[in-house]
């Protein structure tokens, strides 16, 4: 490792020869050049960037290169604002990248440099190279790094911990509900038994005396959905807001959502609707 290191070399390119250095060892580790088990285990590279694109890069800011002799064993594409819009990758990079601050000052009135792609040879990884190249790029900061499935997967599991509680609580709510609905269907039913009794007599069917006593329910319940949905459609649409990539919400998840509580309703309201007519002999 010593012997490797005295004969690396960290420099900017300069000559077309560095550029196709660069592209052969991007093409090398592609994610569709490695087998499934290789790019689980050593990772990948997923922008294919062609040679006239590394040209406009390297034109625009010099990228830096780690050579072992004469093979380029790392590189690191420096990217700037000017060829943001030469791919998609990189312009979703550089829209995230402006709506952050720094020191008080939003990033998309500064001019930056950022690393549009990172890589080291596989027989080379481990040995620091990054940290050589990273410094060479940049020897202004101290080299610190995170690993992203990391990140998103703290990310992610914040947010399932979030969904659990939302559901456990969501279903405490819809329980207490129930049987506030099942009290007040037992309220009304008691207090309507003589005109359930009259009714059963002159002939009504259970199905009719439950839609009386239903249809009041359903009509708070209708008046409800109405009044929940808009701020409901409102906190989902803001809290996407966060994701650079998200879902639309569809009208049918909230047509989903009302027949749901009317059934629930009907169903605490029916029990006792029903029950009362069969005590009137």
């Amino acid at each position: 490792m010593e012997t490797a290191f005295a004969r690396l070399t960290l420099k900017r390119v300069t000559n077309q020869h560095e550029l196709e250095g660069i592209h052969r060892l991007l093409q090398q580790n592609l994610k569709s050049h490695l087998s499934t088990d290789e790019a689980m285990a050593e990772g990948f590279l997923t922008a294919d960037y062609s040679m006239p694109f590394l040209q406009k890069l390297n034109e625009a800011s010099a990228s830096v290169i780690a050579k072992h002799d004469d093979l380029i064993i790392g590189y690191a594409l420096a990217a700037v604002k000017e060829v943001r819009e030469e791919n998609a990758l990189l312009a979703d990079l550089f829209n995230g990248i402006d709506k952050l601050e720094y020191e008080g000052q939003q990033l998309k009135t500064s001019n930056y440099v950022v690393v549009g792609q990172l890589c080291v040879a596989k027989d080379y990884r481990g040995m620091g190279v990054i940290e050589k190249v990273f410094t060479t790029f940049n020897p202004s900061y101290p080299f610190d790094y995170n690993f992203v499935d990391q990140a998103y997967a703290k990310k992610f599991e914040d947010e399932k911990r979030t969904g659990s509680l939302a559901a456990l609580f969501a279903g405490l709510t819809i329980f207490i509900s129930c049987l506030g609905l099942f009290g007040l269907a037992t309220y009304m039913a008691e207090s309507r038994i003589k005109e359930i009794g009259v009714r059963k007599v002159l002939g009504a069917s259970v199905s009719g005396i439950t839609t009386l006593l239903s249809k009041d329910f359903l009509k708070l319940i209708i008046i409800s959905f109405i009044i929940a949905s808009p701020v409901a459609y409102w906190g989902m649409y803001k809290w996407l807001q966060e994701y650079t990539y998200r879902i639309d919400i569809e009208w049918w998840v909230f047509a989903i959502a009302g027949l749901l509580s009317v059934l629930i309703a009907v169903a605490s309201v029916s029990y006792q609707a029903m029950r009362q007519p069969w005590q009137i002999q």
